[in-house]
């Protein structure tokens, strides 16, 4: 069995709902995964092909389900798939007692709306793209309790792999900062402000010591509080200390720190991934620094960021 187009060439319109759904859940996903965008967005142009294959990764949503996950997800989810063309195409989807069922989306006001387009929503499917990444790059708009939005996300298991949908500790650091530095800053600000935020944050400060140069940080000794604004309601503060080539990370901030760094949740999240100047910022007045300006520049020196510039 070749690709998506293969698989399809000669059925007849009537027929491919049956197609579908005599073929194996991981093979739908292993051909959509080999189907170039170019032959895919072919594909989903066409109407049949389109309402068939929506209608197969909607209905198949269990079988993809890490069943202890499923059991703590509760509430009624609308994916909304945009089109090229036509009326955008909605569906609920409702989580109670460890089962999800899908159906047209109906009068019911929906906990969280995930909107994407059909490309997107079979790649998903396909295991080829991250729902993190494209949070991140704004491929896919969420509206609503986006704590509900990473339960859902972390029931759904990759087909063919144990991994899930949204799994940030997963996540390749180079491809996070790539997808940075093509995301408009607007974008990065709503990401920010909401409910991904401190999954966001505490994921870059958990990777923290990971990236920290041993040769430069084996004589430092410092604590820097980071104070990252832009959220809802108080900034959030994480103290970093550095003792002879030791990092520990501190949430809240608490504890003697010889300097203070703060700046904006996008501009920290650009500066983490290697897409902001901290000196360009400092000069600019993004990023501000209370304290000792001297140990700033060492912990500069001293982490070695990932870039999507390598």
């Amino acid at each position: 069995m070749g690709d998506l187009r293969d698989w399809l060439d000669g059925i007849a319109p009537a027929d491919l709902g049956t197609h579908f759904a005599a073929v194996d859940a991981e093979e739908i996903a292993r051909m959509v995964a080999d189907t170039p965008d170019r032959e895919l967005r072919t594909l989903i142009d066409d109407d049949a092909i389109r309402a068939a294959a929506l209608e197969a990764g909607f209905g198949r949503f269990a079988e993809f389900a890490v069943p202890e996950r499923l059991a703590e997800v509760s509430g009624l989810v609308r994916f909304v798939v945009s089109r090229s063309r036509g009326v955008d195409e909605a569906y609920d989807g409702r989580f109670a007692s460890g089962t999800v069922d899908v159906e047209p989306a109906g009068a019911d006001e929906p906990d969280l709306t995930i909107s994407t387009d059909a490309i997107t929503f079979l790649r998903l499917l396909s295991g080829t793209a991250s729902a993190a990444l494209l949070v991140l790059a704004g491929d896919i708009w969420v509206v609503g309790d986006e704590a509900l939005a990473l339960q859902v996300g972390g029931v759904f298991r990759v087909p063919g792999t144990d991994g899930v949908a949204v799994d940030p500790t997963t996540l390749d650091a180079v491809e996070v900062a790539g997808v940075i530095s093509k995301a408009k800053d607007a974008h990065l600000r709503e990401v920010m402000k909401g409910g991904f935020r401190p999954v966001v944050l505490d994921e870059i400060f958990r990777r923290f010591p990971d990236y920290l140069d041993e040769r430069r940080s084996a004589k430092l000794r410092l604590a820097a509080c980071f104070k990252i604004g832009g959220g809802v309601g108080d900034d959030d503060r994480y103290l970093v200390e550095i003792d002879h080539g030791v990092c520990t990370v501190t949430p809240d901030g608490q504890g003697k720190r010889t300097v203070t760094i703060a700046l904006g949740g996008a501009e920290f999240l650009k500066l983490a991934t290697g897409n902001l100047n901290p000196t360009m910022a400092f000069m600019k007045g993004s990023l501000k620094v209370k304290g000792d300006l001297s140990a700033a520049l060492a912990l500069s020196s001293a982490v070695r960021i990932p870039s999507a510039k390598g």
